[in-house]
């Protein structure tokens, strides 16, 4: 039974039997009589359960969630309950990203962003007291520094999810930026179909063979660049039947490490022959087609100087959207939203609103006649 002491001058202490049998005092100051006997009543309901080894009721739980830092502090020095983990933000934030070796070097880059962004906002505060309040000012502060609608979606949810990666190792009790708005992950400003003429120009401006397939399998198999140039293999190069193995970093968790792409040999698709033009020019012995090319190599400067060479007004996300102009110009001349996903590895499940999610494209019914 825990019981309230008062002294002389007028600061109370808890007294109290832990489940071990230990006599415990705690200095509460001066505190109303109200606020002192629920207290005593919380701590007899704490021991009380460690005593029988059940779970705290609901309301005792709750009230211990809500208890302010410092009484809590005293209270887990008694043995009764666990202390608070007093880790600060960016601690947290740095060792989670430490330790997530295992993730894509273009996902570490984006949580390393979000990282320093966070903490440049926040400051290094401890976890605990990052507050509902303060998550929508950071959004405030995203959307005032000029973010793109989706750009802020998505550093809302990497904050989210390290906060929820938080609150399952029980380092805080709630989510901050649970409620927080993200907003449009599409964004239509960034949105470019790449026209023919467009295209020929730089490949015009390509001064090797293997240059000219990396825009070709842009701008005509709709690959990842670079990330799905880096695991392509003449060994895995079918030209008799007309088909390639794509390996996709993006898609591998979800246990869609590979795909089979056509080698489209269209007039206005002719992939095939930029693959045999490459294939005749490639080094004896070597597999990999690009071997210079790794996930953590940017080709935004690559793709400037071709488009500066080419006299071609270079667009927003060049890769994406000769990747979206592709998925564009299939959708248009009626290849089915399945077999579309099959080929570009979206694997989702909708048809074209979903698909267009997921090329960051917009698909026009000018296309309908273009692939003749």
């Amino acid at each position: 039974m825990a019981s309230i002491s008062k002294d002389k001058n007028g600061t109370k202490r808890l007294v109290f039997n832990d489940h071990n049998g230990k006599r415990h005092f705690v200095r509460l100051g001066k505190v109303y009589a109200k606020d002192a006997d629920l207290l005593k009543s919380r701590v007899t309901a704490i021991t009380s359960a460690k005593i029988m080894g059940v779970a705290l009721d609901a309301e005792t739980a709750a009230w211990l969630v809500k208890l302010g830092d410092d009484l809590h502090a005293k209270l887990a020095k008694t043995g009764i309950i666990d202390a608070r983990d007093s880790r600060t933000l960016k601690t947290f934030l740095e060792a989670y990203a430490e330790e997530r070796s295992d993730l894509k070097p273009r996902t570490r880059q984006k949580n390393e962003t979000s990282i320093k962004s966070i903490v440049g906002f926040f400051g290094d505060i401890p976890l605990r007291s990052v507050t509902h309040e303060q998550a929508e000012l950071y959004r405030v502060s995203l959307v005032k520094s000029g973010y793109s609608e989706a750009t802020l979606s998505k550093m809302i949810e990497i904050a989210r999810m390290f906060f929820n990666v938080a609150k399952r190792r029980k380092l805080i009790d709630d989510n901050p930026f649970e409620f927080v708005e993200t907003g449009r992950k599409d964004n239509k400003e960034h949105y470019y179909e790449v026209t023919r003429e467009e295209t020929e120009r730089l490949l015009d401006a390509c001064g090797s063979a293997k240059d000219r397939l990396k825009i070709a399998l842009a701008r005509f198999a709709g690959l990842r660049v670079p990330s799905e140039l880096t695991g392509l293999r003449w060994s895995e190069v079918n030209l008799e039947t007309g088909r390639f193995t794509v390996h996709s970093p993006k898609t591998e968790r979800k246990g869609k490490a590979k795909r089979i792409v056509p080698i489209f040999d269209m007039p206005n698709f002719p992939l095939r022959k930029y693959f045999d033009e490459a294939f005749e020019t490639a080094p004896e012995g070597e597999d990999r087609i690009f071997p210079e090319i790794t996930e953590k190599k940017s080709m935004g400067s690559w793709i400037e100087k071709l488009a500066n060479r080419a006299g071609v007004a270079l667009w927003t996300k060049p890769f994406q959207n000769m990747r979206a102009t592709v998925a564009n110009e299939l959708f248009g001349r009626k290849v089915s939203p399945s077999r579309l996903q099959r080929m570009a590895g979206t694997y989702r499940t909708g048809g074209k609103q979903e698909l267009q999610a997921g090329y960051g494209g917009t698909f026009s019914e000018s296309n309908r006649n273009r692939l003749h």
